[in-house]
């Protein structure tokens, strides 16, 4: 939905901008369990440093940043805005390797999540 906002002063587009811009991601998404089928959406920074259970649905303790390049949505160092899908945990998580990363394969876990999509920030 397109909104439009009628701008008093400096504080009113620092609260709208507060409002919509995204949070930055946190190591995982373990404190999202539970809240299935809701979308976030979170600046992150690709990474290589970082625990990773899982293909395409990854395990909520995994590293959101190695998970996103894995995925193949951000590249290592880029800076995007991903929305990612928190899902109920998994019976299994496959290993892959993708994009120069390996995931690691593991048995059923509580939570899991997967990438909606990703935009370059800047």
């Amino acid at each position: 939905m397109l909104r439009s906002y009628c701008l008093k002063n400096e504080k009113d587009l620092l609260l709208i901008l507060a409002i919509t811009a995204p949070m930055a991601a946190p190591t995982n998404l373990v404190g999202y369990r539970g809240n299935n089928y809701q979308n976030y959406t979170f600046t992150l920074t690709g990474s290589t440093t970082g625990s990773l259970w899982g293909t395409t649905i990854y395990s909520d303790d995994s590293h959101i940043a190695v998970a996103a390049v894995h995925a193949g949505f951000v590249t290592v160092g880029q800076t995007s805005i991903v929305t990612v899908i928190i899902l109920p945990g998994q019976s299994s998580y496959a290993s892959t390797t993708q994009h120069g990363i390996t995931s690691s394969s593991f048995n059923a876990w509580l939570g899991s999540y997967s990438f909606l999509s990703a935009v370059a920030a800047g």
